[in-house]
């Protein structure tokens, strides 16, 4: 029995794979969503009170904690 290499009935196997096709609509339907809300956002006017506080905290450089032999904090 030979084989062709050219024979009709590899044409009727054929098909394509949409896998690939579907997670690129997908990731840019995630995208256009994203990218459409920041839009709505931007153009809202927000009347943000002042604050009363007039001493800003200071920033603290460290902090120590102390634990026992057992991982507790020690007082």
């Amino acid at each position: 029995m030979r084989y062709s290499k050219y024979s009709n009935s590899s044409d009727k196997d054929f098909h394509i794979d949409m896998t690939p096709m579907i997670d690129v609509i997908l990731v840019l339907l995630i995208f256009f969503m994203v990218a459409t809300s920041f839009d709505k956002f931007s153009s809202m006017n927000i009347n943000v009170p002042k604050s009363s506080v007039k001493n800003k905290l200071q920033d603290i450089d460290e902090i120590n904690v102390l634990l026992d032999k057992k991982w507790r904090i020690k007082d």
